[in-house]
């Protein structure tokens, strides 16, 4: 069962830090032979903790009995794996020793990574949506205001000064109709501005915006 156990399996010595027993997977997941893999001590391919460190964390593994954390380990090549190691502390004739389990989560942690990536990608995208929709919105309020807008007032002002040159009734009630419908779209221009960002709040602020709108209302 101990070689058979698909993850690696670890005997150490509380009191040297010396690999007393170890299965064939953690000398082949880390890349050493078994005699290399028998001479080294845990801050040998430690990567993440230092060998006071490693020393104090099997203390502690002693009192309390049991552990889980997550570390890193260095393989004989180089590489950076992660490892979530499982500890429990054990005692033979008198000795104490630690036996821990050690998970390679390397790839978890690489789809881990590919998907916060992607998240944040996504955010980003996100973001830059609402900006571009907002100067969309921007572009499309300064165009109705500074061009449409105007054109319909100066409309307006022709249809005003054609009623008085009129003395036809039929045609002043003509005229007097187009403007009723004239103002129905400048209403609702304006409206359409304004739920769109007026361009006098990026122009000239939030104050004279609130005035034009009060105007505008």
């Amino acid at each position: 069962i101990f070689e058979q156990a698909a993850e690696s399996i670890v005997l150490v010595d509380a009191e040297t830090g010396a690999l007393v027993e170890f299965n064939d997977k953690a000398h082949e997941n880390l890349g050493y032979t078994r005699q290399e893999f028998k001479k080294l001590t845990i801050p040998d391919f430690e990567v993440i903790e230092s060998a006071q460190a490693v020393e104090g964390h099997i203390e502690r593994i002693i009192k309390k009995g049991t552990d889980m954390f997550e570390t890193r380990h260095r393989t004989k090549s180089g590489e950076i794996r992660n490892i979530r190691v499982s500890s429990r502390a054990v005692s033979i004739w008198g000795r104490d020793f630690v036996r821990s389990l050690w998970f390679d989560i390397t790839e978890q942690k690489k789809a881990e990574q590919k998907i916060k990536d992607y998240q944040e990608r996504l955010r980003s995208l996100a973001s830059e949506l609402t900006l571009v929709e907002e100067q969309e919105k921007r572009r499309l309020a300064t165009e109705l205001h500074d061009s449409i807008g105007q054109l319909l007032a100066l409309c307006r002002i022709k249809l005003g000064e054609l009623e008085k040159m009129t003395e036809v009734p039929d045609t002043r009630s003509l005229v007097q109709e187009i403007e009723e419908r004239l103002e129905e779209i400048i209403w609702h221009t304006r409206s359409l501005t304004s739920e769109l960002g007026p361009p006098v709040l990026y122009q000239l602020g939030l104050e004279a915006a609130l005035e034009w709108l009060v105007d505008y209302m």
